[in-house]
């Protein structure tokens, strides 16, 4: 009888034994999936993203938009809204991406998730483009006469062409600009129809009924080849520093002038000569 006990307990305890060395699964840390390419956010075009957390327990998550420097992105508004909130060890995430007023580079949705004791972070990558300018200017050469009796020097900017002085006379306010030789500054000069026609002493101007004073100045600092919009134009005029009279001019100065018509208008001087005959390109809205 003794002996058929310790049989027994014998086996009793290798069963112990048995179960005692079984090791339980292992639990691996969250898995994402996501976008795998870089995305465009576009100025107030919401994006939805969506993204996959698995794990082996209940999940929790935090997310953050960053910007290239790794710090809180500016202009950026994200919110996640989960798709699957029954399943706590499985969440499919659609976070809405909305670009308000972000300024253009790279950027980065990081979602850090916890599950089990166990941390994974991922990042899911975006871009920001530069805005978009589309030009609306038109851009043309005009040939200034000044002393040349057989070609104009009177501009009228807000349509690209050029006149001779009976011409210019009869357009009255249309004329915004004049070109011309200075005896005095031996020197090429831009003048509006007004000083040209009381205080220039040019014959051929003199009693110019309803010559416009036309303000401009020149500018500095800037490509005239990079400025493609009216408003960048207009924002490169300063009241401050117009004239209404006559301002000396050489090759690459650039003036900025407002017409009779209230528009701006770009003017590069291209080439002058001794005799007052030049050449200059304007960009101008039409």
């Amino acid at each position: 009888m003794i002996k058929k006990l310790l049989v027994c307990s014998i086996a009793a305890l290798g069963l112990f034994m048995t179960g005692c060395l079984t090791d339980p699964t292992e639990a691996t840390a969250p898995r994402f999936t996501g976008p795998t390419t870089v995305d465009t956010l576009f100025v107030n075009t919401p994006k939805t993203v969506t993204v996959k957390i698995e794990a082996d327990d209940a999940i929790t998550f935090t997310y953050q938009m960053l910007n290239s420097t790794n710090t809180a992105a500016a202009g950026i508004t994200t919110s996640p809204v989960d798709a699957t909130p029954t399943k706590t060890e499985s969440k499919t995430i659609n976070f809405t991406i909305t670009n308000t007023a972000a300024a253009a580079g790279s950027y980065k949705l990081r979602i850090t998730a916890t599950a089990s004791g166990l941390t994974s972070t991922v990042d899911f990558s975006f871009v920001v483009k530069g805005t978009v300018v589309t030009p609306d200017v038109t851009t043309g050469t005009v040939t200034l006469g000044a002393h040349d009796a057989t070609t104009g020097s009177s501009v009228d900017l807000d349509a690209g062409t050029v006149m001779l002085s009976a011409a210019a006379k009869a357009a009255g306010a249309a004329v915004d600009i004049l070109y011309t030789y200075s005896d005095v500054l031996n020197a090429p000069v831009i003048m509006n129809p007004t000083y040209a026609s009381v205080t220039s002493g040019i014959t051929a101007f003199a009693g110019w009924t309803g010559a416009s004073d036309t303000k401009f100045h020149k500018v500095t600092g800037v490509s005239f080849d990079a400025v493609n919009t009216k408003a960048a134009i207009t924002a490169l005029f300063n009241a401050a520093l117009a004239t209404s009279g006559r301002v000396q001019v050489a090759v690459g100065d650039i003036l900025v002038v407002k017409t009779d018509l209230g528009n701006y208008v770009l003017v590069r001087i291209d080439t002058v000569s001794v005799n007052a005959t030049g050449s200059a390109t304007i960009k101008y809205a039409k």
